[in-house]
């Protein structure tokens, strides 16, 4: 079948022609997807949003041109993915997962010392301006890099970097003002 005849049934409103679409493009659609999303792409999300663009191309048909069907459905893909990561809420950390690396031994008093220099850290990075933490968790606790946060939070490169910096010499200020900073 071609794409002019896939897009004439598509128009009659012929399911059977969706299974053909489908099978032939899934793994287009899902792979633009998941490049959009890059690592923060879950299994889940990225089969939702696959099903969600050849839907919006079954109700749709009519406005496809002929020929352009594949371009519709990259631009579709797309699309679709900047919206989740549009509508995601701004990123949280469980303050359970935020450690510090385990330098002392296991003595009660060394335990003490580290989880209060943990809890202050914690304080510290959740005292940031929100977009300003956003970045911090993306980066340092999500290990993203800077092109994609700045893709993610419709930002440049530059900017996530220049916010990195300053948020890492505020938190050096406030950690050493409190002498937890060792140097």
């Amino acid at each position: 079948m071609t794409e002019e005849e896939a897009l004439q049934r598509l128009r009659a409103q012929d399911t059977a022609v969706l299974h053909w679409l489908i099978g032939q493009y899934n793994r287009y659609v899902a792979s633009i997807i998941r490049a959009v999303l890059g690592k923060t792409c879950r299994d889940e999300d990225a089969e939702e949003l696959t099903a969600d663009v050849f839907y919006s191309v079954f109700r749709r048909a009519g406005s496809i041109s002929p020929g352009k069907l594949q371009a519709y459905l990259g631009a579709a893909a797309r699309n679709r993915a900047k919206d989740f990561l549009r509508k995601q809420k701004p990123l949280e950390a469980d303050l359970d997962e935020l450690t510090l690396p385990d330098g002392e031994g296991t003595a009660p008093e060394a335990e003490l010392l580290r989880r209060e220099r943990q809890m202050r850290v914690k304080e510290a990075i959740f005292s940031m301006e929100p977009v300003d933490r956003e970045i911090f968790l993306r980066y340092y606790y999500y290990l993203q890099p800077a092109p994609e946060i700045a893709e993610a939070m419709r930002l440049t490169p530059g900017a996530v970097r220049t916010r990195l910096s300053r948020g890492r010499a505020a938190l050096k200020k406030r950690l050493s003002q409190e002498e937890l900073l060792c140097e």
